[in-house]
This record gives structure tokens, sequence and C-alpha cells, in this order.
């Protein structure tokens, strides 16, 4: 005899399949666009190593890289180190960074507005998006490990990394200042003459460059299908786990989108951390200590969730930069208090009215 399963068995055991299921596979590379000059958009993120904090800053043009150590790590302590680089080296046009504390903060919104850069930020949870830093951190880690090790000073290694020549030909200094720096290395007067590098040459280099990789990157990938608002989806939380949760918009950058989970938070995600279901979301809000259904956002209708409507204006008339994944400009942070986590969800703070 057959057996029988009960339906709630059933949606029990596909529930959990779709929980525990694997990653989506990746979709294929999106190079960022080369900068029409040196030191026009810049990367930076935070770094720990031997007990202390660093902020490391490097040019998309160049690969021409900034280390500073902090006493701290604040919105405060890092826009002071970036005011004192911006000072010596240009306020660059554009500057990408993940969306840490220090820089989702209003002070660096305020910071961006006076000294007049638009500021970037990758997916949450998809440092990929940042993947120049991040690589630039891992270069700078060895090299300091390896001079602890040996015993040699750390300033002089980065000195000879600025003065080495890329797989372009020429070096990171060469491409920013238009000459070579003097370092411990014996050299000729001719090498040290400042030069201009040939612009049409290093566009040429990097794009091949940028080609190359991105062939091989391309390999085992394929694109995702498009999400519309109002479809059922998962997102892939930090333990891994994938939870239920609605598209409530797709976000003004490609391959990103803004949903809505089951507890009621809304959060920004890349399209490679959500799968499309066909299972039924119940989502609730909380307004007031009241639980209320939420609104449904149907894909004809094109809602946008009421507190992300002004910063998704903002944002789709500004430029955009196409990235590694992609990246987008800051959310401005709402009047009405509204701020942004470091995980991506926007909430309201909770306000207890004195008795």
């Amino acid at each position: 005899p057959k057996m029988s399963l009960d339906f709630s068995d059933m949606v029990l055991k596909c529930s959990v399949c779709l929980e525990r299921r694997n990653s989506n596979a990746k979709e294929p590379l999106e190079p960022h666009k080369i900068p029409q000059y040196p030191w026009q958009v810049v990367a930076t993120d935070l770094f720990y190593w031997n007990n202390a904090d660093y902020i490391i800053i490097v040019d998309y043009y160049s690969l021409y890289l900034e280390v500073h150590k902090l006493h701290g790590t604040t919105s405060t302590t890092v826009i002071n180190k970036l005011k004192g680089t911006f000072s010596r080296l240009g306020i660059p046009e554009t500057v990408v960074s993940d969306n840490g504390p220090q820089y989702s903060s209003q002070e660096f919104s305020e910071f961006a507005n006076k000294w007049d850069f638009k500021h970037v930020t990758s997916s949450p949870h998809y440092p990929q998006s940042n993947g120049l830093a991040e690589k630039t951190v891992q270069t700078v880690k060895n090299m300091f490990n390896k001079c602890k090790k040996d015993g040699k000073d750390p300033y002089v290694a980065l000195l000879e990394y600025r003065t080495t020549p890329l797989d372009i030909g020429y070096t990171p200094s060469q491409l920013l200042m238009c000459r070579k720096l003097r370092s411990v290395l014996p050299t000729t007067l001719e090498e040290l003459v400042p030069k201009t590098p040939i612009y049409n040459e290093v566009q040429n280099k990097i794009d091949c460059k940028k080609s190359y990789k991105k062939k091989y990157y391309d390999k085992g990938s394929k694109p995702l299908k498009s999400l519309n608002s109002g479809d059922s989806v998962r997102i892939r939380g930090s333990n891994g786990l994938w939870k239920p949760a609605i598209i409530s918009s797709q976000h003004p950058a490609s391959r990103s989108y803004i949903v809505e989970s089951q507890d009621g938070g809304i959060y920004r995600r890349n399209r490679r951390h959500i799968i499309g279901t066909r299972e039924e979301v119940p989502l609730t809000t909380v307004e007031n200590d009241t639980i209320v259904p939420p609104v449904r956002y149907e894909p004809q209708c094109n809602l946008t969730p009421p507190e992300l409507a002004e910063p998704t204006s903002n944002i789709n008339n500004s430029p955009q930069i196409t990235s590694d994944t992609e990246t987008t400009e800051t959310q401005q942070i709402p009047s009405d208090g509204l701020y942004i986590t470091r995980s991506g969800r926007i909430v309201k703070p909770k306000i207890i009215e004195s008795m």
C-alpha cells in the first residue's frame, strides 16, 4: 500500500529544503569602467593587523595606495585621515567603500557633500563589490607580515611597491604623478626625470587586462533571472540559511534589490543572495507596538516603500558606476530618523515617551 503524506508535512519538508539549499551560481563579471584620469575614483576600507586598526585608500586607475594607522575607528578619525590624503593628492570624484558604520554615518555623508565627492557603497554581505580594496588589504597585510618576520621597515616596502612596474609597464607612481620615486634601490637620473605615460596606451592595456580577467572569471557563470516587485523569494542570512522575504523594489544598481523579510525588516541584497520561490510569505510589521499586515508590493503597481521613496529618487537622478558586481550611491538618511545598519537593514529608532 502507498503511504499517504500529510500536506503540512510536505510543506514543512519543502521549507527545510529551501532553507538549506546551495548558493546561487556566480553571474558573469561586470568590470569597473576605466577612470578617465588618475585619482578620479578611489576605494577605501579598514583592516586590523598586529593589534591596531588601519585605513587603506587605493586608486582605481594607477593602483597607487595610501595606508594610515588609526587611533580609533570612529567616523571622525576615518574622515580626518581621508582629509589628509585628499589634501595631498586631490579630492577624487568618487569614493567607494563598504557599508561599515564609519562610512554609513550621517557625519560621513556631510563630509562627502562638503568636500564635493560622490560616495558609493557595495552590496551588504558582498565584499566582491569592493574587490579592489579587499585585494589591496590582503596585499598590504602580506607585506607587513613579511616585514615583521624579517625585521624590515614597512615604509620602505610600501615605497618599493609604489615604484614597482605593474603588468601594464608603468609603476603606480608614474601613473599617478608621471614620475618614478627614488627609493633605496640604485637608479639613474634619466629614470627619475618626469615622463608622462601615453594615455591611449595605458587605457588599452588596462582594458585588455580587464577583458582577460573577465574571460576566465565567466567560466562556469550564468546570469540569474531578474525579479519583480511582489515576488516571493528567500534571502541568505549571515548564518547561511535562506529566510522568506518579498521583493519590495529593484535597487537602481544592477543586480541589487530592496527586500522585506518576514519580520518586517527592509534590506538591500545582491541578486546572488536571493532565490525566487512560489511560497506565500506571511509578513508582519510593527507600528506603535501593534502588529498589522504590511503592504504587498505587486509587480504591476511598481510601488516603493514610503521610507525608501526619497533616497531612491535621489539615486536615480545621480550617475552610476559599473563595478565588479555592482555599487551604488549611498542612500541618504531620511529626515524622519530612519538609518541604515551595516547589514543593509533600514530601521527606525524606538522612541520611549516619558511617563
